[in-house]
């Protein structure tokens, strides 16, 4: 089953999602990869060495984290999570109308 993942210019995986990941940075890229979980770029390092043309990943290297930079990119998913309900929540007030 594929996933996909967020990569970066220099093809470091920064977010992997079972679901189609939504991307308007020009320096960022989606691709689909098997193999992958999601949480798989906070336990392990991964980086993309190849993608064919249909964007699927044909080969990737990947070592595990370090506790330490787990535990920031942890805390920096729960933060990100966090901000998206508060945008959520401010988009409903000010599209409903109460602002």
């Amino acid at each position: 089953m594929y996933v996909y993942a967020l990569i970066n210019e220099r093809n470091e995986v920064l977010e992997i999602k079972e679901t189609e990941i939504q991307n308007s940075n020009e320096s960022m890229r989606v691709v689909q990869v098997t193999g992958f979980k999601e949480g798989d770029e906070i336990n392990f390092y991964l980086i993309i060495n190849d993608i064919n043309e249909d964007g699927i990943v044909t080969s990737y290297s990947g070592v595990k984290q370090n506790p330490y930079v787990k535990e920031l990119l942890t805390k920096n998913a729960e933060l990100r999570a966090k901000q998206d309900l508060m945008q959520t929540a401010m988009d409903d007030l000010i599209l409903g109308g109460v602002l």
